[in-house]
């Protein structure tokens, strides 16, 4: 398709594009070309049910009597009778725009003050000028407002931006655009029009603008921050047109801008409890439908390696396989690489102390040390795919928790081969563990050392210590976990796991000790963790020995 034929067939050579025929008639008179290639499609569209789903489809549920007129009311401190708008709101995106370029059109127009000012330029002339002063009024606040959602949802996108900020274009085409303001000073225009937008950015907008634009519309107040603005929104469907992203990352932070408005809203997506979770932590209420059922975010806690690989994955794979190069470039050894950040003080804590022992000296092997590397079991798993794609003349074992994901995967073999060099393998069951379904490295110490306490009574605690029902501990009732979803059906000895926050005693003081603290305690001897019994870890040695052979 060509707006101008004749200056395409001037500007191009038939040998261009040998596929079109320059002759054309449709071409010549209206700049369009249709080829076909394969057989004659000429009557699909009559003999077959051809059907198209846009993303702006609406439905009408069966409660929804439209000849019941609209349902409504203005508010003037108290409900005095109807108005003429609908609490229902359909499309919006039109109305939206319309009161956002009269909001600006009213901001340049009536809070602005234009003054004539002298101007004295370098060769010391004087000359008349204009000056253009703002004044902070009704519109400018709602414009700063609406700006400052604008910016949390496209920060998502545009990474390195400072603001995103609205901005009208020219009088012969009066329409609303968004601009952002990159961190290095450049301001880029990244939607012109509203009809430029995403269906998700559309509807984030006309949602959350609908939100200030009504309360402003019916409140006495003025509204000079979003925290002004109450009530009660019902949202079906709330991450209908939704990323990803958008739903976990930018939907629960713009519904957080809002503290004095009660959402209610439905959502398929497990994403969005994900961020809800994060955002709110316990100060919301997640509810299965139509049981009415009280759940925990917990339920979904498989959806968090989902969304890594589907958003995040990429760009953290990039990150860690570039630095994890970096590192094997100076490594003269195997390499060892840990899931998370507290594995590798573990074990190279044992691995030295075993060789003080003069045990393990046949092993050359090095770890990869780390505190700021997002390194989970699907992404460690992921990095070990790449390295096997080039030859390695290292070796690379990445080690993994038995308890989940591709931990429980490996755990049905001694190791796995990846090919190049490139092996992993779970963490295997040390025999105090028999039975266990699934370990973290924790567990590979006895419970007399993995319940050690520091100076200030803190320690690591085990879900099988608690009551499932009342969160108590079975043998210290003044000693509870604060979120008994956390011990949910772990509360057997066979499947207990790790709490290491949220458990308090009578006096709300916390006494749960982080992993991480935990970690560091053993790999740089406090006094209170010397002298830990690492017979747990020798098997793990022992598969490293394994395939160091091959």
């Amino acid at each position: 398709m060509t707006k101008d034929p004749a200056s395409f067939r001037h500007q191009y050579q038939e040998t261009d594009f040998p596929y079109i025929n320059f002759s054309d008639q449709k071409l010549l008179e209206n700049g369009f070309y249709r080829g076909i290639s394969g057989q004659e499609i000429q009557g699909e569209l009559e003999e077959n049910i051809l059907l198209y789903f846009p993303v702006h489809r609406y439905y009408e549920p069966s409660w929804y009597n439209k000849e019941n007129g609209r349902i409504g009311f203005n508010i003037r401190n108290k409900i005095i009778g109807r108005s003429d708008k609908s609490l229902i709101k359909e499309n919006v995106i039109r109305e939206i725009e319309q009161w956002i370029l009269d909001l600006l059109l009213d901001k340049y127009i009536y809070e602005s003050i234009t003054n004539t000012v002298r101007i004295i330029d370098n060769d010391g002339t004087i000359r008349l000028g204009t000056e253009i002063m703002s004044m902070r009024g009704k519109n400018t606040i709602l414009n700063e407002l609406l700006n400052e959602l604008l910016t949390i949802i496209y920060r998502v996108k545009y990474k390195n931006i400072e603001y995103a900020r609205l901005g009208v274009g020219q009088k012969e085409d009066r329409r609303i655009s968004i601009l952002i303001k990159e961190k290095d000073g450049n301001e880029v225009e990244v939607a012109p029009t509203f009809s430029h937008l995403s269906s998700g950015e559309a509807m984030l907008i006309s949602l959350f603008g609908t939100l200030l634009k009504e309360y402003d519309e019916l409140s006495n107040s003025s509204v000079n921050s979003l925290e002004d603005v109450k009530g009660i929104v019902l949202i079906d469907e709330i991450d209908l047109n939704l990323h990803i992203e958008y739903a976990k990352e930018v939907l629960p932070q713009l519904l957080k801008k809002f503290p004095n408005v009660q959402f209610i809203f439905t959502t398929h997506s497990p994403f969005l409890l994900l961020g809800m979770q994060e955002v709110y932590d316990d100060n919301w209420q997640l509810v299965s439908m139509p049981e009415g059922e009280s759940i925990s975010v917990g339920d979904f806690s498989e959806i968090q390696q989902a969304y890594n690989i589907f958003v995040q994955g990429y760009e953290e794979l990039k990150e860690n396989y570039n630095r994890v190069q970096e590192e094997f470039k100076s490594v003269t050894k195997t390499l060892v690489i840990t899931e998370g950040k507290t594995d590798w003080k573990h074990l190279k804590n044992a691995y030295n102390t075993f060789r003080e022992k003069g045990e393990f000296l046949d092993l050359d092997i090095d770890f990869l040390e780390y505190e700021d590397i997002n390194m989970s079991d699907s992404e460690l798993y992921r990095l070990l795919n790449e390295f096997a794609k080039v030859p390695n003349v290292k070796k690379i074992i990445g080690i993994f928790d038995r308890d989940e994901g591709y931990g429980k995967k490996l755990s049905k073999h001694t190791y796995k081969e990846f090919g190049n060099n490139v092996f992993a393998f779970s963490i295997p069951i040390p025999d105090h563990r028999r039975g266990h379904q699934g370990i973290s490295i924790e567990f590979l110490y006895k419970d007399e050392d993995l319940l050690r306490t520091d100076e200030e009574g803190r320690r690591i605690f085990l879900t099988s210590e608690f009551k499932e029902r009342s969160g108590r501990h079975k043998k210290y009732p003044n000693i509870s976990v604060a979120n008994v979803n956390k011990i949910a059906g772990k509360t057997e000895e066979n499947n207990s796991k790790i709490i290491d926050t949220d458990v308090f005693d009578e006096h709300d003081r916390s006494l749960a000790l982080s992993k991480n603290n935990f970690a560091n305690y053993v790999y740089y001897k406090h006094e209170n963790f010397r002298d830990m019994d690492l017979s747990g870890f020798k098997e793990v040695f022992n598969i490293i020995r394994q395939i160091q052979q091959i």
